[in-house]
């Protein structure tokens, strides 16, 4: 019995450490506060890249068509910093 409760904690906490690291990124990127430049910078840049997609892969699956313009924006979006 005491081997359980030891062991749920143990997972617990793994698991609450696992949150934090993972969430931290997330919520550093929630703080910063787009302009409204930015914002209407990367909506014409993810609008381009959809249309893109549409257009030009046409016998792509739509799981290809979203890999291409998610690598598209990274590519726009490290390029602008």
């Amino acid at each position: 019995m005491t081997t359980i409760v030891i062991l749920t904690v143990v997972v617990l906490t793994v698991i609450a450490a696992g949150a934090v690291i993972y969430t931290a990124p997330a919520r550093a990127l929630a703080k910063r506060q787009l302009s409204e430049e930015e914002c209407k910078q990367l909506n014409d840049i993810t609008e381009t890249a959809v249309r893109w997609a549409k257009q030009w892969l046409d016998t792509a699956t739509g799981a290809e068509k979203k890999e291409e313009v998610l690598r598209y924006l990274e590519e726009k979006t490290s390029e602008l910093g």
